[in-house]
């Protein structure tokens, strides 16, 4: 049982682990539930309210289990059905998802989604599948000035990805302006 400040994020916290428990991240023998947590960290270290913090840890219930988020609170829901990927969706169809939609708290759920994706993967075939719309995903943070609300995010995902390329991805990665 977890205890923050928030019991809506205490649920959320506890909700994640029982939901994720038995599932372990690609590549690693790591407890999926560890990443809902890192995303949660990264947000509420920028300081986001708590709805977003706890659709932070919830951000792969739908998606990745049977498990219903009914439970919270209307606002917390709708970040997090913004941010489950359609059904047979790519990288790219969820971003679309969340341009459509325009939810600030998902988006800024997303950035710190991608930026464990990219600081945890240790396979370079799927950092390397990130980072197309990763920079679609930087430019929608942009377009809805994210990146002036939540700068550390922003920034720390740019210079991941700008990192990632680097090593030998094709292309080329521009910071949007």
């Amino acid at each position: 049982m977890n205890k923050t400040l928030d019991p809506t994020v205490d649920q959320a916290f506890n909700l994640a682990v029982e939901a994720h428990r038995g599932q372990y991240r690609k590549g690693n023998c790591e407890p999926y539930v560890c990443h809902p947590i890192r995303v949660w960290w990264l947000v509420r270290d920028a300081r986001l309210n708590v709805f977003v913090q706890a659709a932070a840890l919830l951000h792969d219930v739908l998606e990745d289990t049977d498990r219903g988020i009914l439970e919270f609170p209307r606002p917390i829901q709708c970040m997090v059905l913004a941010l489950t990927k359609p059904e047979g969706g790519n990288k790219q169809d969820g971003i679309d998802k969340l341009r459509a939609e325009g939810n600030h708290g998902a988006v800024m759920i997303k950035l710190a989604d991608r930026l464990d994706n990219l600081n945890t993967s240790t396979d370079a075939k799927m950092v390397n599948s990130f980072l197309p719309s990763t920079q679609e995903l930087l430019s929608l943070a942009r377009d809805l000035t994210l990146n002036e609300s939540v700068p550390g995010l922003y920034e720390a995902l740019f210079t991941e990805t700008a990192t990632a390329l680097n090593y030998g991805v094709p292309g080329g990665f521009k910071k949007p302006e």
